[in-house]
């Protein structure tokens, strides 16, 4: 009976290495498979959905000529504040306001964003000398129509002569606004015209001619208000988009995975990519707003280089696309580390979403929107933080 307690024993030290072995090797597989996991859930395709290419530009774009001395702009973060915290009364109103995903997407799914049409109507100073606009799903171009007269403060650029235009190119077929109602009224100008450019970006290739066309017909500048026909994502290359009736809002990359819906193959950039080949300025970004339908995640992780130079930035949050088995903390930590502060943007109020993170956020995914500030901007980034108290103090 001893002998045999013994041979138990040796047996059990050989088995083991094989033991840890089998664990190191599970823990192995476990971080690459999530890994895998997170390359393949930022870079937003599958194998199939899209081709790699060469760069080459859209038929309306040219390739830029920029000076030998041209500076390339990038936020000194030395010294830069931290997003304040919350306290727990503050994230108590939050959560009683956001009670449920149909209060919060009824609150920030139309914002009217009174805060950067009155620091540009009140600022002379906006930092930079010359105006960079960028509007990635630039859709039917109000948005970066308005985003134009505010930063190059220009007459021509007229909201209501641009709806017009656009209306009657498309012989009144157009799509209706799904926000119209909640857009606001144009910027006043108040201040001499800045030299500038605003890129309108809009992949659906039955929208796009009639952008070109209200352009024309208003007399804008090309080389001031760029139009482009593309996508722009996570990585570059060619993919299929959806082309319905003009105007259309709600269709994205993911619909062509519907063999009811007709896509057609556009040119595929990441915005750093764009950037480098089509827009003129290295100077800082004043604007970036982007509309994906689901993707606008995707489009953040291949703008690494413009954030790092982008003032004021404007995003969806949805449950389309990629955003469906992504988090918003997701974004907001990585924009945190770039610098930037990140609010729900609703009708005239915002609610702060840095340092004052609710769990409930991750446990649904509904059309809202976001508005970001980087905080090297202290004048525009104190205009948004008074405008978050002040919409906390009342309760909504």
């Amino acid at each position: 009976m001893l002998h045999r307690h013994k041979d138990r024993k040796v047996k059990a030290k050989h088995h083991k290495p094989d033991l840890r072995r089998l664990i190191y090797y599970v823990i192995i597989i476990i971080a690459v498979s999530y890994v895998s996991t997170i390359i393949f859930a930022y870079n937003g395709f599958s194998k199939g959905d899209h081709k790699k290419m060469p760069l080459s530009g859209p038929s309306n774009l040219g390739d830029i000529n920029r000076e030998e001395n041209d500076y390339e702009y990038k936020h000194d973060s030395t010294n830069l504040p931290l997003a304040a915290q919350c306290n727990v009364k503050q994230k108590d109103i939050m959560i009683r306001t956001f009670n449920g995903a149909k209060a919060m997407s009824s609150l920030t799914k139309c914002p009217v964003t009174t805060w950067i049409r009155q620091f540009y109507e009140e600022e002379e100073d906006i930092g930079t000398d010359y105006f960079v606009g960028i509007s990635v799903g630039c859709n039917k171009g109000n948005d970066a129509v308005l985003g134009a007269r505010m930063g190059m403060a220009r007459p021509e650029f007229d909201e209501p002569k641009w709806e017009n235009a656009i209306h009657m190119a498309s012989d009144k077929k157009m799509r209706g606004h799904v926000c119209r109602g909640n857009s606001g009224s144009q910027s006043q100008i108040n201040f001499p015209e800045r030299d500038g450019e605003m890129h309108c970006i809009e992949p659906m290739q039955s929208t796009f001619p009639l952008l070109l066309n209200a352009s024309t017909q208003l007399g804008m500048d090309s080389e001031t208000f760029v139009l482009a026909n593309a996508v722009i994502s996570s990585t570059n290359g060619f993919v299929k988009f959806p082309n319905a009736v003009p105007g259309t809002e709600d269709l994205g990359i993911h619909n062509c995975k519907n063999r009811n819906v007709a896509c057609t193959e556009l040119p595929m950039y990441t915005l750093d990519s764009y950037a480098d080949k089509f827009i003129k300025s290295k100077g800082p970004v004043n604007i970036l707003q982007i509309d994906t339908e689901g993707w606008d995640f995707d489009v953040l992780f291949g703008a690494s280089s413009v954030l790092d130079r982008t003032y004021y930035l404007e995003f969806e949050y949805h449950s389309q696309g990629n955003w469906g088995s992504l988090h918003l903390q997701d974004a907001v930590k990585l924009l945190d580390g770039k610098g930037f502060t990140c609010y729900w943007a609703g009708n005239e109020k915002l609610w702060r979403i840095t340092e004052c993170y609710v769990d409930g956020y991750d446990l649904w995914h509904a059309w809202s929107n976001v508005a970001c500030v980087h905080r090297s901007q202290t004048n525009l980034a104190g205009r948004m933080e008074a405008l978050f108290l002040s919409t906390i103090l009342h309760g909504r």
